[in-house]
C-alpha cells in the first residue's frame, strides 16, 4: 500500500494530479483514484488504502467541501489521526474539520511558499511515522528538477521565447549606433542576457529548483540573447525597406512598426506565462 493518500474532488483532478506528481518525484509512495474503475470495487480499494496509508492529505477547496465523499475519507482518515488538510483560496472546512491546522493555498503552484511548507510537512510526518519519508532526502534533489521541468515544459518554453523577444527589442538599437566599439558588445549582449533570463524565470522557478537548474536556465537564456542579437541584425535591412518602400510610411516607419508588433506579441505571451504558473 502507498504511504500517502490524496482525497479531493473530481473537479479538482488537475490539482491532485500536480500534488501526486510533485511527491512521487520526491520519492515518496502516492496512492490517489485516477486509475480505478468505479462501483463497489472502487470504494471497497479506496476503504482499504485509508486504513493503510501512514497519511491522507484532503484538498479543501469549493468543490470538495460539498462532496459527501472526500468528507467521509476525511473523517476515516482524521480518526486515525493522519489527515493533513490543505485549503485553496478563502475556503473554510466542512464541520468538524476547522479546529484542525491547515495549510491554506493563495494559489496552487509549486513556486508558492505553502507548497514548500506542506511538502516538508509530509517528509516530517513520514519520518514520525515510519514511511518512506524516514530516508533522507534532497527537497531540490535533480531527479525533482527534472521532473518539474518536464511537467512545466510548455511555461519554459514560452519564458524562453519571452525572453528572446525582450531581447531583440533591447539589442536592435546596437545595429543601428555608429562607432560602437566591436569589444563591448559581445559583453553588453551576454551580461544583458543573463539578466533577462533571471527577470523572467524568477517569479515561476526560484523557490523549486536548484542551482543546477538555474545554471542550465541562465546559460540557455544567454544563447537565447545572443541569437536574438544576431537575428535583429540579419533582419535590420528588411525592417527598414518596410517604411522605404511605401509610400504611405514615413521613414524609418519600418522599425517603429515592427517592434510594436514584437512588443505586443510579448505582453500576450507574457499573459499566458501567468496563467499557465497558476494553473
Amino acid at each position: 500500500m502507498a504511504d500517502i493518500f490524496i482525497s479531493y474532488a473530481r473537479e479538482d483532478l488537475p490539482k491532485a494530479r500536480l500534488l501526486a506528481e510533485a511527491m512521487i518525484a520526491d520519492g515518496l509512495s502516492v496512492w490517489w483514484d485516477h486509475d480505478l474503475l468505479g462501483g463497489d470495487q472502487f470504494r471497497e480499494q479506496i476503504t482499504e488504502t485509508i486504513a493503510a496509508a501512514k497519511m491522507v492529505i484532503v484538498i479543501w477547496s469549493e468543490n470538495s467541501v460539498r462532496s459527501p465523499f472526500v468528507k467521509d475519507e476525511a473523517s476515516r482518515a482524521n480518526e486515525r489521526g493522519v489527515l493533513l488538510p490543505v485549503a485553496i483560496g478563502d475556503v473554510e472546512p466542512p464541520v468538524g474539520f476547522g479546529e484542525l491546522q491547515t495549510i491554506r493555498f493563495k494559489r496552487w503552484a509549486e513556486t508558492t511558499a505553502e507548497w514548500e511548507t506542506l511538502v516538508r510537512t509530509v517528509h516530517a510526518r513520514l519520518i514520525g511515522a515510519g514511511g518512506k519519508g524516514s530516508k533522507p532526502v534532497k527537497l531540490n534533489s535533480t531527479r525533482r528538477e527534472l521532473s518539474f521541468m518536464n511537467r512545466n515544459i510548455d511555461v519554459f518554453l514560452l519564458i524562453l521565447f519571452a525572453q528572446s523577444l525582450s531581447a531583440f527589442l533591447i539589442f536592435q538599437p546596437l545595429h543601428f549606433l555608429k562607432d560602437l566599439p566591436p569589444d563591448t558588445v559581445p559583453g553588453f549582449v551576454v551580461v544583458t542576457s543573463i539578466i533577462l533570463a533571471g527577470i523572467h524565470t524568477s517569479g515561476l522557478i526560484a523557490r523549486r529548483v536548484g542551482l543546477l537548474m538555474r545554471l542550465v536556465t541562465f546559460g540557455v537564456g544567454a544563447v537565447a540573447g545572443y541569437l536574438s542579437y544576431l537575428f535583429s541584425g540579419a533582419i535590420r535591412p528588411h525592417i527598414v525597406a518596410l517604411g522605404e518602400n511605401s509610400a504611405v510610411f514615413e521613414s524609418g516607419a519600418g522599425i517603429s512598426l515592427f517592434n510594436a508588433l514584437i512588443f505586443f506579441i510579448y505582453v500576450i505571451v507574457s499573459g499566458a506565462i501567468v496563467l499557465m504558473s497558476d494553473r
